[in-house]
């Protein structure tokens, strides 16, 4: 058609999505220094305490912890990502240092949705495979009710990974029919 004219039709939407290229934001924190006039020693002006010996921000604590603790990706592929998608430079000792904060940070929560579980009147466990590394077979425990799921990684499935994560839970039990269970003496119901 060439002889177009004006009409109350919606027009029709084409719509694409893309990433933008990503550059990490680097924050810059300056010490200024003084000498002592006396004996000559530098002296530099403390960092704030929330700033000391903190190389990645929580951004890159995030997406490591996404990246190695949710995915379960290996420490060498999420390092490529680290480096080649969010251009933050970064060693494997880095990435483990990024590990280790984040699993500093997430001890005291963690702790307490599990008493939290643990304090219920029914709850929920079970296992799935779960691989540790490139070799190593693990488990994924899961301990939940209607308000909370914690997760825990354990090398075995056994009745010691099962008593570690329900601990003094007392209330009813409701698992599958796995005899890693079978030393829980009080209400269980099987599903």
């Amino acid at each position: 058609c060439e002889d177009l004219e004006e009409c109350d039709e919606e027009p029709l939407r084409h719509q694409t999505v893309d990433i933008p290229p990503i550059k990490p934001v680097v924050i810059e924190h300056v010490q200024h220094v003084r000498k002592c006039k006396k004996c000559g020693t530098l002296v530099y002006a403390p960092l704030p305490d929330d700033i000391k010996r903190t190389i990645f921000g929580p951004g890159v604590l995030s997406v490591v912890g996404i990246l190695t603790g949710m995915l379960n990706t290996s420490k060498r592929k999420a390092l490529a990502v680290m480096t080649e998608v969010f251009h933050v430079p970064m060693s494997l000792g880095g990435l483990s240092n990024c590990e280790a904060k984040t699993a500093e940070v997430l001890e005291e929560p963690y702790h307490e949705a599990l008493d939290n579980v643990r304090r219920q009147k029914v709850a929920h466990p079970d296992e799935t495979s779960w691989p540790r590394g490139n070799l190593e077979k693990g488990w994924l425990w899961v301990f939940c009710c209607t308000m909370a799921a914690v997760f825990m990684v354990h090398a075995n499935r056994s009745q010691e990974a099962a008593r570690k994560l329900i601990g003094d839970f007392a209330g009813t039990l409701v698992s599958d029919r796995y005899n890693a269970y079978n030393f829980y003496e009080l209400i269980r119901h099987i599903c």
